[in-house]
């Protein structure tokens, strides 16, 4: 993975990956960060959204089954806390 991509941003985290790309890459991105925040970061979203109840089970059975996925998951936030932590 990390020998393919320079970065792969968060999405739970959209401000910190914006903010780790304009630092890796200031020739280029110079002022994104500032762009996002008045520019992009209020373009309408499904922030406002409630999640709805699991059954019981169900969060089990769902993470049995997508073991890969959150395995994957958790190894690039480990990459992207570990870039951030560079960052500062």
């Amino acid at each position: 993975m990390e020998k393919h991509f320079f970065l792969v941003g968060i999405t739970e985290k959209l401000n910190d990956t914006v903010k780790l790309l304009e630092a890796s890459m200031p020739n280029v991105l110079n002022g994104l960060e500032d762009f996002y925040h008045k520019e992009l970061k209020n373009v309408e979203h499904n922030g406002g959204r409630k999640h709805m109840s699991l059954i019981p089970n169900t969060e089990s059975i769902l993470r049995n089954r997508m073991k890969n996925e959150i395995d994957f998951y958790e190894f690039i936030e480990r990459l992207f806390k570990k870039k951030m932590k560079e960052l500062h």
